[in-house]
């Protein structure tokens, strides 16, 4: 390894980020919200309608499944904007991703020589399947949340190789504490294998019984039971524990049965490895005999890769898990990937990679090309010169790919990110087009609107999904409250038949579908 001052790695760096500003940001607010999105911004909604910021409610209902702290995020970007829509609720992610990025950079930065390899550690994170092609366009917690675990993950080894336990606890304690706060129980569970991990490898287990230790645990129950004091001013339900065990719980072996994990132990490490492409393949750097060994040899590899086998066990026996769960282990793991392909030398891995990437960075072009011929690209506006473009950048950097060598990795960031800009100008107008759930936002939307200026209530146990519900309120401009025993005139009701019946005295006077299964919902009003 070697400290490097070639200009073209800066200017390779500066091409990537000018690359990566549209590929994040180009037709963002496109798509209608997934379930999962429509919560967090349904909850910050109504936080916003009902000026309290402390308890999280849906349909005015308490909600229990996640503490508040990512739905203020949202909210302060909808301040930010002067909107509550998509774009205001995924640019938060956007933000998080950047500076989850840049942490990757900084943290890895001191434990290599030479600064390309944690840029493209940084890199790998940005560009793997799953981050660009999903989890970077959707408003969801989950990176915000892996940002603040990963930088626990660090702040433990960090302090505790030089012995500052009280900086190390206290520290890990109040990132683990935010991280609770953004997504609930498995802040816990992150912290807890990550101590145990590092005490095991620093052979320092008897410091997990300690005044530092303890002093740390505090500061985490100041800050939570602070929060749960304010909550309890507001609410004083026991349902907050069941409520958050319930949502963690969902995936684990649990729920799941003894055939559906030993299923989903054998088909875990592939469906990561699909889902973490194009770098994952650089796991053939794991296949010698002298592995463990030589991860050994390196006292922060070591770490790292303790690190990510203590944390990815839970989700390696827990069935359902999304890819998304484990966001924060990914940094770890590309990071000794890249430490053992630094120091590879040369023989049928590094051959096999390169032989794959050649493939690949001469293929895409021309798969890029196809796409004139197909109808639905046919119907997006520009199409002819967006494809122009894309092909002719694709095949110039294949053509850079092999006359400059040694920056061939930082080549296929960029084919990376091109794909992602090609993805944006017509994969995002398609599925909008076909998504069911762009016709249930419009009826929503309708709804909303017809109704604005009168009372509109949810009808006894009707199950308002909560993408439909959150057009509807953001129309309105109140949260949909519900109604166990409407006796006003004036009243309007919306109704779910699948779940009962309507009320006598009522007559239907609007329907629309929701987006969750499609179900028929009415609108109706007392009979004059």
């Amino acid at each position: 390894m070697y400290k490097t001052d070639d200009k073209r790695l800066y200017i390779y760096l500066s091409v990537i980020i000018a690359l990566a500003i549209p590929a994040l940001l180009i037709n963002l607010g496109l798509q209608t919200f997934i379930n999962d999105e429509s919560i967090r911004a349904l909850v910050a909604l109504e936080m916003g309608f009902s000026d309290n910021f402390i308890v999280p409610t849906v349909n005015g209902s308490y909600y229990y499944s996640k503490p508040p702290m990512y739905n203020w995020i949202i909210y302060i970007s909808f301040m930010l904007f002067g909107r509550f829509d998509e774009l205001a609720t995924r640019v938060p992610t956007v933000v998080c991703l950047a500076l989850f990025c840049y942490t990757i950079y900084k943290v890895n930065r001191p434990y290599f020589k030479d600064i390309k390899y944690p840029i493209l550690i940084s890199l790998f994170f940005l560009t793997c399947g799953r981050i660009i092609f999903w989890d970077s366009f959707r408003g969801l917690i989950d990176i915000g949340f892996s940002w603040v675990v990963f930088l626990m993950f660090i702040a433990v080894y960090h302090y505790g190789t030089r012995k500052k336990y009280w900086h190390m606890y206290i520290i890990s304690y109040v990132l683990a504490s935010i991280a609770y706060l953004l997504k609930g129980l498995p802040a816990f569970v992150f912290v807890g294998c990550t101590m145990m991990a590092f005490h095991y490898m620093d052979k320092s287990l008897k410091k997990i019984i300690s005044i530092p230790h303890i002093a740390g645990g505090l500061c985490m129950v100041a800050i939570l039971g602070g929060y749960y004091m304010m909550y309890g001013v507001y609410n004083e339900s026991t349902s907050v524990v069941p409520g958050l065990l319930d949502q963690s719980t969902q995936r684990t072996p649990l729920r799941h049965g003894i055939w559906s994990t030993i299923k989903h132990i054998f088909i875990y490490p592939f469906d990561n490895i699909f889902h973490f492409l194009p770098w994952s393949v650089l796991g053939v750097m794991f296949l010698r005999r002298d592995i463990w060994n030589i991860i050994k040899r390196n006292r922060y590899i070591h770490y790292v890769s303790i690190c990510f086998l203590a944390n990815i066990f839970v989700y390696w026996i827990s069935p359902g898990t999304y890819p998304r769960y484990i966001l924060m282990l990914i940094p770890l793991i590309f990071t000794v990937l890249v430490y053992l392909y630094s120091i590879e030398e040369e023989g049928w891995r590094l051959l096999l990679l390169r032989r794959l990437y050649q493939v690949i960075i001469v293929a895409v072009p021309f798969v890029v090309a196809g796409l004139i011929g197909i109808d639905e690209v046919k119907q997006i506006d520009g199409y002819q010169w967006k494809i122009g473009v894309l092909f002719l950048a694709l095949v110039g950097l294949a053509v850079i790919y092999f006359k400059d060598q040694g920056y061939r990795l930082f080549f296929l960031v960029m084919l990376v990110l091109l794909l992602r800009i090609g993805f944006n100008w017509f994969m995002m107008p398609i599925r909008q087009e076909k998504d069911y759930g762009t016709i249930a936002k419009n009826q929503a939307a309708v709804i909303g609107k017809k109704y604005k200026n009168v009372k509109l209530e949810l009808y006894k146990n009707a199950k308002l999904d909560h993408t439909s519900s959150f057009y509807i309120a953001r129309e309105r401009g109140v949260i949909n409250y519900r109604n166990l025993a409407p006796d006003e005139d004036d009243i309007y009701l919306i109704v779910d038949t699948s779940r009962t019946e309507i009320p006598i005295p009522y007559e239907v006077v609007d329907t629309f579908r929701k987006r969750e299964d499609w179900t028929l919902m009415y609108v109706v009003k007392r009979k004059q």
